[in-house]
C-alpha cells in the first residue's frame, strides 16, 4: 500500500508545496520506504529515500537514508541506524554510522537500553565513536525509576565526565499521579 504527505509553507498570500513524501507498506502494513521530493522549478525532485527492515518479529533491524548529494550530484548513502534486541524482543541497542567513502560505513553514534527485572527500560546510555582511538565513549544517559507498580516516578539525566570517568547529574524530571491517572 501506499500514501502521500506535502508539507507546504504560506508566502505572498497562497500556499506553496515545498516537500512531497510518499510512504509505501509492505503486505502487513511494515514501513519500506519514505521517498521525498522537494520542489525545484520547474518541477518536482527526488532527493531521499528513507528505507527500512524488519524481522520476523516486526521489529525494525536497519533504516538507510540515501539520496541526492547536492554538492556532487550523485546520489549516494547518508547514514543507517541498525537496531539489536534481545530473547524477549525488547530493544538493547541501536547503533548509528555514517556513510564514509569507498563503500565504508564509519561508526557515529551507539545507544544502549538496559531493564530491570520488571522489564522497565531503566537506563538509556550514548555513545560517541572517537575515531583516533577506535573506541565507543560515553556522552550521556538517562536513568528512570519506576514504583511497585511500574509507574514511573522520575527521570535523571546524566553527563560522562570524561576526567573522572563518572557520571555527573544534570537535572531531574518528577512525576506525582493523582489516584485517577494511575
Amino acid at each position: 500500500s501506499r500514501m502521500s504527505f506535502s508539507n507546504e509553507w504560506y508566502w505572498q498570500g497562497y500556499w506553496q508545496e515545498y516537500y512531497r513524501y510518499y510512504y509505501s507498506f509492505s503486505s502487513n502494513n511494515n514501513l519500506l520506504y519514505i521517498n521525498r521530493y522537494t520542489w525545484k522549478n520547474p518541477g518536482w525532485l527526488y532527493v531521499n529515500k528513507y528505507s527500512y527492515n524488519w524481522n520476523a518479529l516486526n521489529d525494525t533491524t536497519r533504516i538507510t537514508l540515501e539520496g541526492l548529494d547536492i554538492f556532487h550530484g550523485v546520489w549516494r548513502y547518508f547514514w543507517k541506524v541498525e537496531f539489536s534486541y534481545d530473547s524477549l524482543n525488547s530493544l538493547i541497542q541501536k547503533d548509528k554510522f555514517e556513510y564514509y567513502s569507498l563503500n565504508n560505513w564509519r561508526p557515529e553514534l551507539r545507544d544502549l537500553f538496559f531493564y530491570d527485572a520488571n522489564r522497565n527500560n531503566n537506563e538509556n546510555i550514548r555513545q560517541e565513536w572517537n575515531n583516533t582511538d577506535s573506541i565507543w565513549v560515553n556522552d550521556y544517559r538517562y536513568l528512570y525509576e519506576y514504583d511497585i507498580n511500574n509507574i514511573l516516578l522520575f527521570i535523571v539525566y546524566q553527563d560522562w565526565q570524561q576526567d573522572s570517568s563518572d557520571w555527573e547529574n544534570v537535572w531531574r524530571e518528577t512525576y506525582t499521579y493523582t489516584p485517577q491517572n494511575k
